[in-house]
């Protein structure tokens, strides 16, 4: 876990209950952000952005980087780093939770 906040390029969805490393749930309109959140199962600062993400009906896509391979290369290519929870909102990249940041970016009252 990181409490540092870079910003680069990305998109992203929400989250659904489901059997593989990267969930998702489109369910919100055209105009919404795009939100990717790269995490771990055990990290309390992504817990704590899904929580966000959810209590605000904000539409994410999960990768659980602990478990795949593929997204764990993808993300460090896309910080430099191992540090979770990595969220990409729309052409930005947060390493670390930074919710006034976040929620700036979503649009959303915290």
């Amino acid at each position: 876990m990181t409490n540092a906040n870079s910003l680069s390029k990305k998109s992203l969805s929400k989250r659904s209950k489901s059997d593989s490393n990267q969930t998702s749930n489109q369910t919100n309109t055209n105009s919404s952000p795009t939100v990717i959140i790269y995490s771990t199962p055990t990290c309390g600062y992504c817990q704590l952005a899904k929580e966000l993400f959810n209590e605000h009906n904000i539409s994410y896509t999960e990768h659980d980087v602990a478990a795949d391979a593929t997204k764990r290369q993808e993300m460090i290519q896309k910080t430099g780093q191992l540090g979770v929870p990595v969220i990409e909102i729309d052409d930005k990249i947060l390493v670390g939770y930074k919710e006034a940041t976040i929620a700036d970016l979503l649009g959303i009252q915290i």
